[in-house]
């Protein structure tokens, strides 16, 4: 199994991404909390998906360099063992005050000291470094207007599914309890593993589905009802029409 997951950094997105139809704060962790009260809510999420992982899994958090001591500090109250910090290096630089923002961090954490190496100093045909160099959002491309109108910091599918090939094996379980736009389930899919998300914002767990649909035909089908995607969003807006009615 892995954990990876891109956290919200509790700064504000409101009003911050410049897109078409503009983006609402995210439910929790948007610039609201307090350094003591954002490092027990890095704990306590990442905490909570421990159990469901196998001892030798690996995590992987991405973090704002204003908010890296403060993830530190929220893995180190769960004795995770930092291995390495990796630099997402943007081609394109985004906002930012003295100097603007051309990368991200992810630190990368496991409880033991032994866990899966599918890199291993290229004897498996990887090469790979803790300096990552992948598109972003601010990155001109032929998705990105669709991207940035899915998620205000939506990741690349490619970066993902890389960090996937270099500590799973076909089949293994990937976890990301802060789903938002699915991209961890769509490079699971891609890279023959099972993803697995949670998201406490409805809206983004629809844009998950919808993005599965649309990329690689996945049809989501709504546990409790049995109806498809589609076919519980017509139901719920004839619903609608008839209580406004």
């Amino acid at each position: 199994t892995l954990l990876v997951t891109d956290p919200p950094y509790n700064v504000p997105t409101g009003g911050h991404i410049r897109t078409k139809g503009g983006h609402k704060d995210f439910k929790m962790a948007a610039g609201e909390m307090s350094d003591e009260a954002f490092i027990c809510f890095l704990q306590e999420s990442l905490g909570a998906c421990l159990p469901a992982l196998h001892e030798k899994a690996l995590v992987y958090a991405f973090m704002d360099w204003r908010h890296l001591q403060h993830l530190t500090l929220a893995t180190q109250n769960l004795s995770l063992l930092q291995q390495n910090l990796c630099v997402w290096a943007k081609p394109n630089a985004g906002m930012g005050s003295f100097y603007r923002s051309q990368h991200e961090l992810v630190g990368v954490y496991s409880r033991t000291s032994s866990f899966r190496n599918n890199i291993e100093l290229g004897q498996h045909g990887r090469y790979r470094t803790n300096v990552w160099t992948y598109p972003g959002v601010n990155s001109f491309g032929p998705t990105r207007e669709r991207d940035l109108t899915d998620h205000p910091t939506i990741k690349p599918t490619q970066m993902i599914a890389d960090i996937i090939l270099d500590c799973t094996a076909h089949g293994n379980w990937v976890l990301d309890p802060f789903l938002g736009s699915g991209t961890a389930i769509l490079a699971a899919e891609q890279t023959g593993r099972k993803g697995f998300g949670v998201d406490v914002d409805p809206h983004y767990v629809d844009v998950a589905l919808k993005r599965l649909k649309d990329r690689l035909s996945l049809e989501a089908v709504h546990l409790q009802s049995g109806l498809n995607f589609a076919e519980l969003e017509a139901e719920r807006a004839k619903s609608s029409e008839v209580a406004d009615g």
